[in-house]
């Protein structure tokens, strides 16, 4: 589990930086672009991270399941997840351009072309990640993302510096990608092996997209799900409101970037283990769960306390009206510490996948069509909310059927108590606006190095195991460092 863990903390850090332009670039964006460029910008990267998701289809995530169970035909699934994902994008892009075109720009409207290129040079041959996540090499995973961050910030911050045109940032990154593209084909073909890569068997094909297509219309559900409320926003709200909107969910990326980290890290260990004990595998389960909630749940209870201090001080007090959008949105935090998807990927029964995700966006646009028109932003994030929360009671219901258990048995109900007990009991030692007031962002510093030291000894204090399992195994990384100096 410690292998695990460590493995999931790089990960987490080479998607933070995946996600650099969502979590850094914002910060600087808005003081060189106005508010309703920023919401153009913004508008771009809801409409290509849509696509892309649809493009993909879950293809090279495939990898994370067919590699460990084959190793010896790593390189043969890496070539059929390619040329699925070259098939899927360009078919997507097609039929997007086409419905653009037809209804007169209604779909996606002056930015259809850089979108649908980026789209296309995004997607394709990009399975890297997956691949070594596969054969667990998270360093070369964090090599790789982060040359992605350096790369794209360096891009999107100085053409914005230059030229304060979103036209210029994105036709940008679109010759970066196309650069990316190139390379990463010229390293497939240096990389693979010399002597070709194997035929693939009788029903390879079959498998993987059994496995890929259910994934594949959950993504497309799910994303659909998730930007609904940008795209609504964007469509009837206007460039400002999207901008005040995606100030309120910047904390997405950062729930996203953990959980998925931990579970891409857990999922091929939970593959091997389910084959020799279902309870093993449900315990590995437990037990990421509960690293989830100790990683996410100080996060949520911080930025709840000091959501208006970091986004006026941080982005300027014309985001005001975000603030209520991201202590409303932070409610998804707890729903995020349960990857039931995960547990059903494990024993390959993703198409339930499809019914929560259909669910959820019916229940989302019927909410935001009901709240909208009275409460605004507020509506738009309560409908996503309340739209994730019921997928996750449905996939939950899934999850302890499949594996014959109860709610009970199978969710870790006792440890996590204690981490919810723990992220929240510290908070008292930042009652009161005094340092805030004075110092504004020093004083959430302050607020915070008052926080979680207190929050690691009530860990300890309640004896959570894995955190006691982490903390060892800093204490160990530290004697290790100190011996060798």
């Amino acid at each position: 589990m410690a292998g695990i863990a460590k493995q999931a903390v790089v990960v987490s850090m080479s998607r933070f930086a995946n996600y650099g332009l969502l979590l850094i670039s914002p910060i600087v964006l808005v003081r060189l672009l106005t508010v309703g460029e920023f919401g153009r910008y913004r508008e771009f990267l809801v409409y290509s991270s849509v696509l892309a998701s649809i493009a993909a289809f879950g293809i090279p995530n495939s990898l994370l399941y067919f590699v460990p169970a084959d190793p010896a035909r790593s390189w043969q699934y890496v070539r059929q997840a390619v040329q699925l994902t070259a098939i899927t994008s360009f078919a997507v892009i097609l039929c997007v351009v086409l419905a653009d075109l037809a209804t007169g720009g209604t779909v996606i409207g002056k930015q259809l072309w850089p979108v649908a290129i980026y789209v296309l040079v995004f997607t394709n041959i990009d399975f890297w990640e997956y691949l070594w996540l596969a054969t667990q090499r998270p360093i070369a995973v964090f090599g790789y993302t982060s040359g992605r961050l350096v790369s794209r910030m360096l891009v999107v911050i100085s053409l914005a510096y230059f030229f304060h045109q979103v036209r210029i940032v994105l036709w940008g990154l679109i010759a970066l990608e196309s650069v990316r593209l190139l390379g990463s084909a010229a390293a497939w073909k240096l990389l693979a092996p010399k002597a070709g890569t194997p035929a693939p068997n009788p029903g390879d094909w079959r498998r993987m997209l059994h496995f890929c297509l259910p994934i594949g219309g959950s993504n497309l559900l799910s994303m659909s799900n998730r930007y609904a409320a940008s795209i609504f926003v964007a469509k009837a709200m206007g460039p400002v409101a999207l901008a005040h909107y995606t100030i309120g969910t910047y904390v997405e990326p950062i729930i996203i970037t953990l959980r998925n980290s931990l579970s891409d890290a857990l999922l091929p260990a939970i593959v091997n283990r389910g084959n020799r004990s279902r309870g093993e595998a449900v315990s590995l389960w437990q037990r990421g769960t509960v690293i989830a909630a100790i990683l996410l749940l100080p996060i949520g209870c911080l930025i709840e306390r000091y959501a208006d201090t970091l986004i006026v001080t941080v982005f300027s007090s014309t985001y005001q009206a975000a603030v209520p959008v991201m202590r409303i949105f932070l409610i998804v935090l707890i729903r995020e510490c349960f990857d039931f998807p995960m547990a059903l990927k494990a024993i390959n029964k993703t198409r339930y996948f499809l019914y929560g995700d259909v669910a959820a966006i019916v229940v989302n646009l019927a909410l935001l069509v009901a709240l909208v028109p009275t409460w605004g932003l507020i509506g738009v994030t309560s409908a996503y909310v309340i739209s994730s929360w019921l997928q996750g009671f449905y996939l939950g219901w899934c999850t302890t059927r499949f594996y014959e258990m109860t709610v009970r048995e199978f969710i870790p109900w006792w440890e996590m108590s204690k981490v919810c007990v723990a992220a929240a009991l510290p908070l008292a030692l930042t009652y009161g606006s005094f340092l805030t007031d004075h110092f504004r962002l020093f004083g959430v510093v302050v607020g915070s190095i008052l926080y979680f030291p207190a929050y690691v000894l009530l860990l300890r204090a309640f004896r959570v195991r894995e955190a006691h399992i982490l903390f060892e195994r800093v204490r160990e990384r530290l004697m290790t460092a100190a011996h060798a100096r």
